[in-house]
This record gives C-alpha cells, sequence and structure tokens, in this order.
C-alpha cells in the first residue's frame, strides 16, 4: 500500500512545479529476526542465555497467543497428549508440562524433599529457567530482562534421586545437542509462516480501521498551512470519514470557488485480499506440516468435504503414533525413573 501511494505522489510530482506537501504517510515498519542464539551471559561462562536478548522463550509465547492456527494446534496437541485422563498423583502438573512441551519444545518441575525423605514436584515456568553448558545447573529468574548484574536468580542442581540433596530441578527438553530446546514449529520457515500469519490478520484488522488510509488522496488548493494545522486537519477527516462504520458515506466540500476548492482523488490499489488468503493458506499448511497434522484433527476443515469418521480415525492413528504417543511415554517414563506411576488413558472420541 505504502509503495503504490509513494509511486502516486512521484507521478504527481513530476507534472507540478512545486513539492507536495504531504503529511499522511507512515514509514515503514521493520521486524527484528528473533533467532534462538545460545550465548554466555555471565563472565565465569556459566550462565547461557536463550535467544540474541535472553528472551526466546518470551517470543515463542507471543507466536503461540498472536497466531491463531499455531495456538489451535498446539491445544489439540495438549488435549490429545493428555487423553481422556491422567491417572496419577499429578495430573495437574502433567497438563502444565504438557503445555509448555508443546510451545518451548521442553519444560521444567521442582523436586522438593521434607525432612523424612519424602519428595513432592512442583511446577517451574520454562520461561523463566535458563542452564548452563553441561546441564547440571539451573538457574530461575522472574525477569531475565534486565542486564547480567542487576538480575536477580535463584541456582539449583540438577535433581538426583539418589542423593541427599534438599531440592534440585528436573529439565527436560526434545534435543540434545545444544543446551535449550526448538519446538516442533521451530524451524525457520515455520516461524516465518507464524509471522505471515499475524501480520495478515493484523494488515485486515487496520484495515478495516483505517476506512481511507492509502484509498483517497485529499488534494487542498488554499495553500500549505502550518504543521500544527495540517494534523489537526487531517484528525478531523480521520475522526469523520474513517472506519469501517463510515463506508460509503458522502464527503461534501464547501468552496468559495473553484480555484479554492478540494479534489478527491481515489488511489488504483491492487486488491491484496485474494493474494493474502492464499499467501495465509499456504502459510497455515507450512504450521501443519510442522506438527505432521491435519487440519481436520484440530475442528479445521479443508476443502475436502467428505472428510468422514473413517478418515479420521485413520488420520489421527497415523498422527497420534508418530506426534503424541512419544510424548506420553517419554512423560510416563520420566514419573517412573522419579519413583512415581502415571498412567494416560488414551484419547478417544467415544466418552462415557
Amino acid at each position: 500500500r505504502l509503495i503504490q501511494e509513494s509511486n502516486y505522489l512521484s507521478k504527481l510530482n513530476s507534472c507540478m512545479k512545486e513539492k507536495v506537501q504531504f503529511a499522511a504517510i507512515n514509514p515503514f515498519g521493520l521486524i527484528e529476526s528473533k533467532v534462538p542464539e545460545e550465548k554466555y551471559l555471565d563472565k565465569d561462562n556459566s550462565v547461557i542465555s536463550w535467544g540474541t536478548k535472553n528472551d526466546y522463550p518470551d517470543y515463542l509465547l507471543s507466536l503461540y497467543n498472536d497466531v491463531g492456527t499455531l495456538r489451535t494446534v498446539i491445544n489439540g496437541c495438549i488435549d490429545y497428549t493428555r487423553g481422556n485422563e491422567i491417572q496419577g498423583p499429578y495430573p495437574e502438573l502433567l497438563d502444565k508440562l504438557f503445555r509448555d512441551y508443546w510451545i518451548y519444545g521442553g519444560c521444567c518441575m521442582q523436586a522438593i524433599r521434607n525432612r523424612i525423605g519424602e519428595t513432592k514436584f512442583v511446577y517451574l515456568d520454562f520461561r523463566k529457567v535458563r542452564s548452563n553448558k553441561s546441564g547440571d545447573t539451573f538457574y530461575y529468574s522472574d525477569d531475565w530482562s534486565k542486564s547480567w548484574g542487576r538480575c536477580k536468580y535463584l541456582t539449583y542442581p540438577k535433581f538426583d534421586i539418589n542423593s541427599n540433596q534438599p531440592t534440585g530441578l528436573i529439565y527436560v527438553k526434545n534435543v540434545y545437542n545444544q543446551t535449550y530446546p526448538t519446538p516442533v514449529y521451530g524451524a525457520k520457515t515455520t516461524i516465518q509462516a507464524c509471522e505471515i500469519e499475524k501480520e495478515i490478520t493484523n494488515y485486515h484488522y487496520n484495515s478495516i480501521l483505517n476506512g481511507f488510509s492509502g484509498g483517497y488522496l485529499f488534494d487542498f488548493h488554499n495553500g500549505i498551512p502550518e504543521d500544527k494545522e495540517k494534523e489537526e486537519i487531517e484528525k478531523d477527516i480521520i475522526e469523520k470519514y474513517s472506519g469501517s462504520g463510515n463506508a460509503q458515506r458522502i464527503l461534501l466540500n464547501f468552496a468559495e470557488d473553484e480555484n479554492h476548492g478540494l479534489t478527491l482523488s481515489k488511489l488504483e490499489t491492487e486488491d491484496f485480499g485474494e493474494k493474502y488468503q492464499s499467501l495465509i493458506k499456504k502459510s497455515q499448511q507450512e504450521i501443519f506440516s510442522a506438527f505432521r497434522a491435519n487440519p481436520n484433527l484440530f475442528g479445521l476443515p479443508t476443502e475436502n468435504l467428505g472428510f468422514n469418521n473413517e478418515e479420521y480415525e485413520a488420520t489421527f492413528r497415523l498422527f497420534n503414533r508418530t506426534m503424541i504417543k512419544p510424548v506420553q511415554k517419554m512423560f510416563i517414563n520420566l514419573f517412573r525413573e522419579l519413583g512415581v506411576e502415571v498412567s494416560i488413558v488414551p484419547f478417544s472420541l467415544d466418552l462415557d
């Protein structure tokens, strides 16, 4: 839109001796690229940062909150992983661990021993945990955005069930060759697909809020006013005529004569609706592919209207075998190693 506005103004400038004064063009916005870079935070080379600004898990959470398709798939994976029922002493804890695992690719809990040697396990927000390179010492802070010298944190050892340590952390991640995990959708192309869906949604939202923006050009032929007056005129027009509630309203201009009138020109802009619709479908497909999933498994119908129960069952069996069961088995084995027996009743559409 901005490029086309600029092209229009360039043509207009070539036809006029004086420079056009136009106050309603906003500058381009740049999206900062987030990368899961790992580097040492402190001078002792102990704490590893997660991301260039140590905020990569916050970025992943923002994608989960802002990208509808990603949120739907992750919520579906959580539901499928917890099955129809979690049997054992920690169903609520496992719910939270499943959520973190599908968002970040990892999760964390704290083991606390009482005086008689009994151990209980509590959830820790995975976003707030950092690790050293070897993965035997962990650091917890409510706010990692501060500089290292100002950041307050707690230090925990890795939990060892055979020791007498009063507390320790159990840190779960889906990779072994790096300090921090990579979520299922962590590939660069999938992250970009999430960003595309988010930005297209924002584009349509702002198009509704700014009805005339980029669509019409108002030429006032009464001289060039001061900047303050320009802002007042622009504000009055935006408040009165822009927005979805003012579509197709008539704009009236009262002028003394033609030499002091107002020219309203419609900017010929390309219809991006169809192109964006195609692009968002490709982005959504990229997200589903990352999870090896079919949209129908998450209540999102495809163009194939013939998707029946048999096809659903066949699709779910494959998805369950390749994505869900391995995660369930990993957590069941993890708790068994910690001396806790848990089991998961497999997901089924048939509930009593």
